[in-house]
C-alpha cells in the first residue's frame, strides 16, 4: 500500500532582492535548500498553515498573500515502485511582518539563508526542484 496524498504549503518571503530558503532536515529533500513550509493540518486553512510553518522553521512572523503556483512532489522507493511521499504543494507569496527580525533555523530546518537568482546559478549546494522557478516568480511579484 502506498502513501496518502498530503496537502502542503511553501512560503516565499522576499527581503532586499533575496528570497528566504531553508535547508531541509528531513525527507523529502533532506539536505537540500528550498522554500520553507510543510504539511497543512486537518481543518487548517492554507494561509494559516504557511504562517505557522514559516514561524516554526525560521522564527519569522509572516502574513500569507497570493498563491504563486501549485505542483506535485512524488517520491518513489529506489526500486521505482512504491510511492513513499506524495505532496500536493501550494506556493504562497508571504509578506514579511517583522523585517527587522533575523531568521533562525528551527523545527524541520537545519539552516536558513537569503538567496538571489545569482546565488542559485552560482552556488553548488543542492537546491530542491523548482526552487529557481519560484524564487524568480517571488522576486518578480515583490517589485509589482
Amino acid at each position: 500500500m502506498g502513501a496518502d496524498v498530503q496537502a502542503a504549503v511553501l512560503g516565499a518571503v522576499v527581503r532586499d532582492g533575496r528570497v528566504l530558503l531553508v535547508r531541509r532536515r528531513h525527507e523529502p529533500d533532506k539536505g537540500k535548500w528550498g522554500l520553507p513550509g510543510g504539511r497543512i493540518e486537518l481543518g487548517e486553512l492554507m494561509g494559516a498553515a504557511v504562517e505557522r510553518e514559516l514561524h516554526e522553521e525560521t522564527g519569522l512572523s509572516v502574513r500569507a498573500d497570493a498563491p504563486l503556483g501549485v505542483f506535485d512532489i512524488v517520491v518513489r522507493a529506489p526500486s521505482g515502485g512504491q510511492v513513499l511521499f506524495h505532496y500536493l504543494v501550494v506556493v504562497l507569496m508571504c509578506r514579511d511582518a517583522e523585517a527587522s527580525l533575523q531568521a533562525c533555523a528551527g523545527d524541520d530546518a537545519d539552516a536558513v539563508g537569503w538567496f538571489g537568482l545569482q546565488d542559485l546559478r552560482e552556488l553548488d549546494i543542492g537546491f530542491s526542484d523548482r526552487v529557481a522557478e519560484y524564487v524568480t516568480l517571488a522576486l518578480a511579484r515583490s517589485v509589482t
